[in-house]
């Protein structure tokens, strides 16, 4: 985030505070050291310290433990004596000893056994005729000195205040290694010594109840800018990962308290709160860090930052009026952020500006193409990769959008891949991989859609254990987890695809800004079901809790329900108000939906069997998809319009329309579009041979029974039960003119059955979708 890398200070506050916490970490150093000063030698690559010879070594995975817990422990705030002491037992036991014994010591001993402490610590940075045991500026070495001149700079009462806190600290945790030995102790047979421990220790550690036992949470300032730049970091890329909201919050709060003088708690304020979409309180945090940037405790920040923070924070002011649909608001914001980049020649926050300037504009906007051409260009000439490669990316998007060749679009996306792998982009090629998925699921081509999105996750689980990673929680992981349970909710893989959609809950929470993406998909889910197994009270529910995600999907689903119930009126009004809003441009209706739409029209015209007043609206939906290149809905509407002409009869041409354009619905198309398309089929290549050729129709029933066969195995396994009724009719009387009596019986037997479960008053005849 680039308002946290300024890096904040308050004039006169000390940048690190001295805490029990912080004490017993010496402790620890100390002991590791005396013990083993050859030891630090094993931790040089990960902490930089130096070392000598001495008397025994520590193995080579305690160093390791040691050097990783104090580097966490460094840079993080106070940690639970509940948590540090068993996270010290298990480093190594000697060095559990070793901190016990110092613990009873310092509670004997008084304020000059604490003065020992900075004491030894100090004298393992100075060197006499060998090296130093810890080197000076190394990150050990300067936690040692910022503990050591915080230390000289209290007072006598803040000295005694802090030992007095120290006290507590020791005998609590004395209480703890107590309690953790007895309960180990048929482990491993230690001998424990407990006689130091008065009952004067016990009653006092009893009666103190209050957070100066643990000290947990309290942040110097050093600790509190790298708390927060986590934090921020993991909001921006790995939401799951972050703490949540309301603890978060409670962080956010302490840190407020102890280090007003950070307005950079008001920004993570801002992020936390817009994480769940709690708008008035994220402008309230962002207009408060705009007030503190400006307040006379941050002053002796440059004028440089001050300017930088205010222009970063306009973005963010822009895009949280963007993010609530606040258009207006957006671009004024937008502008004071311009007018301030260009003041003080900033050129990459120019270039974010005019991203997002497109994004306001919309894909529709008169400058749109402009925009992007100039943003990819600058970028590139600036040496900006990470702009340049979202600028193609977007700009691929744009021209997809707007009728350009998919071959000429994937060239593009090509480009941004090239950029991703030079300049090492994990995010975008992530990014970009859900991009391409997402275009050839809208041009019609779901085995490409599920390569990418394999591909995508396929290298997310094989990265997460390795350096490089791509972002396990970000929106492209969660687009292609939805991609992949649509794909299988076609495939009629119910359980698979609700199990997928359990997992992307299970990594994006309901509070996440993604969230809305598998919510829709799960609810798309259970609408398929449902209108599968004619479960209408059901379906009608999950219209009303679409409507609140996306209301043009909420209609577009509630025209099949429409048709479903026989409400021929009502479905034509819908029809026709999605088109409408389709010819507006309106947001969220787009030229899939105009497309799809126009096919269910042609659709509901034939189940009224209004044949003559489909045609029109089936060639206006093909010319539709023909100039975007939506292949597939083009497909299904030639496979329409074969169902029309076998209407109206013409059976020659369904065959031979069938046969140019079937290929195409049985590779790319879902489970009930290869259903229904073997069904039309099987209707078709009956009808084209006339009854008085005895041996081709023989041939043709034969082929046909066949057909059908295989068009009930995809309703069964789509649990559309009653979309058997036609196939059990049809078949019957093939049977019947085959002098199959028998299997003639069962077929019609099983047409009874499915018409009492399913009357045909009900149910609509079948067309397909």
């Amino acid at each position: 985030m680039e308002l946290f890398k300024s890096g904040f200070s308050g004039a006169g506050k000390p940048k690190e505070l001295v805490t029990s916490h912080k004490v017993s970490l010496l402790v620890l150093i100390n002991a590791y050291s005396e013990s083993d000063q050859e030891g630090l030698e094993a931790s040089q690559s990960l902490l930089a310290t130096d070392s000598s010879e001495c008397k025994k070594k520590w193995n080579i995975q305690t160093s390791r433990e040691f050097a990783k817990c104090m580097l966490k422990w460094i840079q993080s705030s106070d940690v639970d004596l509940e948590i540090f002491v068993p996270k010290v037992q298990s480093i190594h036991e000697d060095l559990a000893n070793a901190l016990f014994k110092s613990w009873e010591k310092l509670v004997i001993e008084g304020v000059s056994s604490m003065a020992d402490v900075f004491v030894s610590a100090g004298k393992l940075l100075e060197a006499s005729e060998t090296e130093p045991v810890v080197h000076r500026n190394c990150i050990i070495g300067l936690f040692i000195r910022r503990m050591i001149l915080a230390f000289d700079q209290l007072s006598f009462d803040t000295v005694c205040k802090l030992y007095k806190n120290l006290k507590k600290y020791c005998i609590k945790g004395k209480q703890l290694f107590i309690a953790e030995r007895t309960l180990a102790k048929s482990l491993d047979n230690m001998d424990l010594d407990d006689s130091c421990l008065t009952k004067e220790d016990l009653e006092t550690a009893c009666v103190s109840k209050d957070h100066d036992l643990s000290l947990s949470g309290i942040f110097s300032h050093r600790q509190a800018e790298f708390f927060m730049s986590e934090q921020a970091a993991l909001l921006q890329n790995e939401e799951c990962k972050a703490m949540p909201p309301n603890e978060l919050q409670e962080h956010i709060s302490d840190l407020s308290k102890n280090n007003p003088e950070l307005p950079a708690t008001r920004f993570l304020s801002f992020l936390n709160y817009l994480r769940v979409n709690e708008y008035c309180a994220a402008v309230h945090s962002l207009y408060n860090y705009f007030d503190r940037i400006s307040s006379p405790s941050t002053m002796s920040v440059s004028s440089e930052e001050f300017s930088q923070s205010y222009r970063y924070a306009a973005l963010n002011l822009a895009s949280l009026h963007s993010r609530f649909g606040h258009k207006e608001e957006a671009l004024l914001t937008l502008k004071e952020a311009i007018r301030m980049a260009q003041e003080a020649n900033d050129s990459v926050c120019l270039q974010h500006a005019l991203g997002w300037l497109y994004r306001l504009e919309g894909t529709d906007g008169p400058n749109s193409t402009l925009l992007l051409e100039r943003a990819v260009t600058k970028s590139e000439e600036l040496n900006l990769p990470y702009l340049t490669s979202l600028g193609v990316i977007n700009f691929a998007q744009h021209k997809a959008l707007h009728k350009l060749p998919p071959a000429k679009v994937m060239e593009y996306l090509s480009r941004s891949n090239a950029i991703n792998c030079h300049h090492n982009q994990p995010q975008l090629m992530s990014v970009s991989l859900a991009q391409q998925a997402s275009l050839w699921s809208l041009y019609g081509y779901s085995t490409l859609c599920s390569l990418h999105t394999q591909l995508l996750l396929g290298t997310n689980n094989y990265s997460s254990q390795s350096v490089s990673t791509f972002n396990l929680d970000s929106e492209a992981v969660c687009v292609s987890l939805c991609h992949q349970a649509i794909l299988h909710l076609h495939d009629g893989l119910h359980a698979a695809a609700l199990h997928i959609l359990k997992f992307a809950e299970s990594k994006f929470s309901e509070s996440s800004q993604y969230s809305k993406l598998w919510m829709l998909c799960r609810l798309q889910v259970h609408f398929e079901m449902a209108m599968n197994k004619c479960e209408i009270d059901e379906a009608e529910k999950i219209i009303i809790s679409m409507a609140s995600l996306s209301p043009s999907e909420a209609m577009f689903r509630k025209v099949s329900l429409l048709t479903r119930k026989r409400e021929t009126t009502n479905a034509f009004s819908l029809i026709y108000e999605i088109i409408e809003n389709c010819k507006t441009a309106r947001e969220d209706f787009s030229a899939e939906i105009h497309s799809k739409t126009l096919l269910s029209l042609a659709q509901l015209y034939c189940a009224s069997h209004e044949y003559t007043s489909a045609l029109p609206h089936l060639l206006e939906c093909i010319a539709l998809c023909q100039d975007h290149f939506f292949h597939h809905t083009e497909i299904m509407a030639k496979t329409q319009l074969a169902q029309v002409q076998l209407c109206l009869k013409m059976p020659q041409h369904s065959v031979q329309l069938l046969d140019e354009n079937v290929s195409m619905v049985l590779g790319q198309g879902s489970l009930s579009d290869r259903s229904s398309a073997l069904f039309l089929l099987a209707k078709c290549m009956v009808a084209s041979v006339p009854s008085t050729d005895v041996d081709a129709r023989k041939a043709a029933l034969g082929t046909s029974v066949g057909l059908l066969n295989l068009a009930a195995d995809g309703f069964v396994k789509l649990e559309a039960e009653y979309r058997m009724k036609d196939i059990m009719y049809l078949q019957a009387q093939m049977y019947h003119e085959l002098g199959y009596t028998s299997e003639r019986n069962k077929c019609a037997q099983q047409f009874r059955q499915l018409d009492q479960q399913f009357p045909t008053a009900i149910i609509p005849p079948v067309t397909v979708k």
